[in-house]
């Protein structure tokens, strides 16, 4: 599974990373694989998720996020409610002042 976190880094630590996590959404696989052949001269923050890494989001690159989450979602509207539910995620982690974390690795 990959999963979408809103990530509190001031709570992080290796040997309990859980505490860091304030929310999760598991993105389909079908759709992170959408989202891992993005052509990056136009979706230069989503062209970068790839299944062998985490990338963490935060400030304004938030806004870009949804904004390309957003024009992902017009060109294949098949996963319209998972992308509005990242989207969503993703706005809560600014109204809260953090991070999101794109991973592959936890759950």
């Amino acid at each position: 599974m990959y999963y979408l976190f809103i990530w509190d880094r001031s709570r992080y630590s290796e040997s309990n990373w859980q505490n860091a996590v304030l929310a999760k959404f598991g993105i389909p696989l079908d759709l992170a694989r959408i989202l891992f052949d993005l052509d990056p001269t136009k979706f230069p923050l989503l062209s970068i998720l790839s299944a062998s890494d985490h990338d963490l989001f935060g400030g304004d690159e938030l806004d870009l996020l949804v904004h390309e989450l957003h024009r992902v979602d017009s060109m294949n509207p098949v996963f319209s409610d998972s992308i509005n539910s990242m989207a969503k995620l993703i706005l809560e982690a600014k109204s809260l002042g953090q991070c999101v974390l794109f991973d592959p690795f936890r759950e």
